[in-house]
């Protein structure tokens, strides 16, 4: 098992390729199981995986106000409503 790091908590995992054929993607567990999409507030890095979208992109949407968020000391917190608020407003 991979030990936890900044890096690989919400980010996609990459194996290399087996000999059975290409190299796999994975999804955050979280994704996976279902807990990330019960979250009441997300972290931008959620955001990213969540909306497939860079982390430019969250951050962009954040600073000009387009996605409703609430920094906390240096940290960006998105409410769940936020995010289905931006979705809605692009469909």
């Amino acid at each position: 098992m991979k030990p936890i790091t900044k890096q690989n908590v919400f980010r996609p995992s990459i194996f290399p390729p087996s000999s059975d054929g290409p190299a796999v993607i994975t999804e955050p567990s979280g994704l996976q199981d279902g807990t990330l999409l019960t979250q009441l507030v997300y972290t931008p890095r959620e955001v990213e995986v969540l909306l497939h979208l860079s982390k430019n992109t969250v951050n962009s949407l954040l600073n000009r106000g387009t996605l409703r968020g609430r920094r906390v000391g240096r940290k960006w917190l998105i409410p769940r409503g936020a995010i289905q608020e931006f979705l809605e407003a692009r469909s």
